[in-house]
């Protein structure tokens, strides 16, 4: 009998006999292959907590769409007590001056003062959470 290479399921040919032991550990590597091995999974979940600099964050792949989310708390009247920051992008976009996919994953940029309203996403101390799809 031959296997895949990847989560070692089993090839069967005409001539092998199938039995209950393989389809077992069959399904036992399909099950666990897909919750823990992170290249199966179509996403990756993750947060960073920035240092007021520009940060790289790796990833180990260059995603097709990333999201990213942070919560800033405000005292401000008339606002909620929190805001809500979002920055997504695509594969081959790059919110300007903000965030920048690249191969290994994704790198944050400090805000610069050009009356362009982006979300700080490198605010010290601040966590942020992302989803990166492959």
């Amino acid at each position: 009998m031959n296997y895949t290479e990847n989560l070692k399921l089993p090839q069967w040919s005409r001539s092998d006999r199938i039995r209950m032991e393989d389809f077992n550990e069959a399904m036992a590597n399909i099950d666990k292959g897909y919750t823990t091995s992170p290249a199966v999974q179509p996403f990756v979940v993750g947060s960073y907590t920035a240092d007021g600099d520009t940060q790289a964050i790796e990833l180990g792949f260059r995603p097709s769409f990333l999201i990213i989310s942070g919560v800033k708390q405000t005292t401000a009247a008339g606002l909620a007590n929190q805001l809500r920051y979002f920055a997504i992008t695509g594969k081959n976009e790059d919110m300007v001056r903000r965030v920048q996919i690249t191969s290994f994953g994704f790198c944050t940029y400090l805000p610069k003062d050009d009356g362009v309203s982006y979300p700080d996403l490198c605010e010290a101390g601040r966590t942020y959470y992302y989803i990166a799809f492959r």
